[in-house]
């Protein structure tokens, strides 16, 4: 059997929770000379784009030559059947402009906050934005959802390839300077925040 030949990465981070996380795991990939790409979530509760922090923020992460992309949380209603495509792409492009107005650059790609199975293994284009959950994109996925690693350890799976192309999500709300359980790791933020 051929060896692979060094398989290509796509690093991407869904900002669910914290700006300020994903600023500090931006800083440490761009001292590594790894360029990622940050979905932010329009909807979050925890941060907000209509303040002035969080355009600078924004703007640190494309000096660090980072993408930015749109975490799109579907609303409930179209979660529980009333799934209109059209409606959900207009809306999709919508908060693509929005970001798009502060960052000063096209947005190219969405991933989905808890996706639907119609978007896991979907079309590669959504709103003309590169879906992350394509099929195409999802043959080998590996990720840290809900603060653990569903496949298991990737070390062992990344210096063993299987296949040639790898998606890696990494949500940075989950990591810091000691390890710590999700729920530990929740704590140590809300208190953060509550603080303030």
């Amino acid at each position: 059997k051929e060896p692979l030949k060094k398989p290509k990465l796509i690093f991407r981070h869904d900002i669910d929770v914290s700006l300020k996380r994903a600023l500090i795991m931006a800083e440490i990939e761009y001292k590594m000379g790894i360029r990622a790409t940050y979905m932010v979530m329009v909807s979050s509760p925890f941060y907000s784009l209509k303040i002035k922090s969080t355009y600078i923020t924004l703007k640190k992460f494309l000096k660090m030559n980072h993408e930015i992309g749109i975490h799109f949380n579907i609303n409930d209603n179209e979660r529980n059947g009333d799934l209109d495509f059209k409606q959900i792409e207009k809306r999709i492009v919508n908060v693509c402009k929005s970001i798009e107005n502060i960052i000063e650059r096209p947005v190219l790609t969405v991933s989905f906050h808890r996706p639907i199975r119609n978007f896991i293994g979907g079309p590669l284009l959504i709103g003309g934005k590169v879906n992350a959950y394509a099929k195409e994109l999802m043959s080998w996925y590996l990720s840290d959802g809900r603060g653990y690693w569903r496949e298991g350890e990737p070390l062992p799976k990344l210096l063993s390839p299987k296949k040639s192309f790898l998606q890696l999500l990494i949500h940075p709300i989950w990591w810091g300077q000691k390890h710590m359980s999700a729920e530990d790791r929740l704590q140590e933020f809300f208190e953060e925040e509550t603080k303030r």
